[in-house]
């Protein structure tokens, strides 16, 4: 889905809601990666939690999505019962 398909530009809340309706998600469920906090960052105005990558040509950040996916992981895992002090 691109913004301009929806009639709106980021950092309109319109299209993060719509792309969230489209993917069936909750916004407190849905990660946006982005660079740009400004209109990337305007996700979190309904709820998305928003993650930066650097703001460089894709060939030169080719880990950045598999970099945020494994720090997400990480943090996830981390909050499993097993994981939690005290537990």
């Amino acid at each position: 889905m691109l913004s301009f398909e929806q009639n709106v530009a980021k950092p309109d809340p319109r299209i993060f809601a719509t792309a969230c309706d489209l993917l069936g998600s909750d916004p407190a469920d849905v990660l946006m990666v982005g660079d740009d906090p400004v209109a990337d960052g305007g996700a979190t105005s309904i709820g998305c939690e928003f993650r930066e990558v650097p703001h460089l040509p894709v060939d030169d950040r080719p880990q950045a999505l598999i970099d945020i996916a494994e720090e997400v992981a990480g943090e996830v895992a981390g909050d499993l019962p097993g994981n939690l002090p005290g537990v």
